[in-house]
């Protein structure tokens, strides 16, 4: 019998209110959140922070002055979809993240890329005050097998379902569902989850192939019933 994959709620921002507004809405029916932040550089629009110099609100948040919304009953990930993860990871971490998504294609090449894992690890897993995953979201051109050089510095891999990172709404890539089978073929013991684009009809078929996580946006939120829409997608994943 194939493992019940989490159902994963993703949210894309300008304002920390909407953000807020938003988990309200999702946090009885779901106990983590994925936060995407997209930075105007990596990806063409800019998402909450990155709308103001210095935002009040994730200022308050790693300050400790204030917490993420419903952090009681809510898991936070932040997807980070920027052009200098090293910049920014540690700030996301202090403001309250469970795990850090930091994207393959965002780096210079595969030795900073290297480091930058290696240090994070080092810091948030091994030996700091903080305990953070750390999970590499690969794009749909990377070879698999390119990351498996990597597995021992990461908790998970997150594979994109859609070729253009950081667009909520685009069309779902069907061959991520052989992505993630030969992912797991090749790292069995590596947790796997999929964003980007994912709908209904999509999800026994990565269930099928052993799919860890879905994470899902614009198809909950574009719903209009976004609860009702959410636990249509945990009866499919659950058959």
């Amino acid at each position: 019998m194939n493992k019940i994959p989490q159902i994963i709620p993703s949210i894309l921002e300008d304002k920390f209110v909407e953000i807020e507004k938003k988990v309200e809405t999702i946090s009885y029916d779901s106990s983590w959140v994925q936060i995407d932040i997209v930075d105007g550089v990596y990806a063409p629009y800019k998402t909450w922070p990155f709308l103001k110099t210095d935002d009040e609100d994730l200022k308050a948040l790693v300050q400790e002055d204030k917490s993420l919304p419903e952090w009681e009953n809510v898991s936070y990930e932040f997807d980070l979809m920027v052009a200098n993860p090293r910049a920014v990871a540690d700030t996301f971490a202090m403001a309250g993240a469970s795990k850090i998504i930091v994207h393959y294609s965002s780096f210079k090449d595969g030795e900073e890329m290297g480091v930058f894992l290696r240090e994070f690890k080092n810091r948030y897993t091994l030996h700091g005050p903080l305990s953070v995953e750390l999970g590499l979201a690969i794009g749909t051109d990377i070879n698999i097998e390119e990351i498996l050089k990597y597995k021992d510095t990461v908790d998970f891999v997150q594979l994109m379902g859609i070729d253009h990172i950081g667009r909520q709404g685009e069309k779902f890539n069907e061959n991520t569902i052989e992505r993630v089978a030969e992912l797991k073929k090749l790292a069995p013991e590596m947790g796997i989850q999929v964003d980007g684009g994912v709908k209904e009809e999509y999800i026994q078929k990565l269930v099928e192939v052993g799919v860890d996580r879905i994470i899902v946006g614009s198809a909950i939120w574009k719903a209009e019933d976004p609860i009702e829409e959410f636990e249509k997608f945990l009866e499919i994943a659950s058959k």
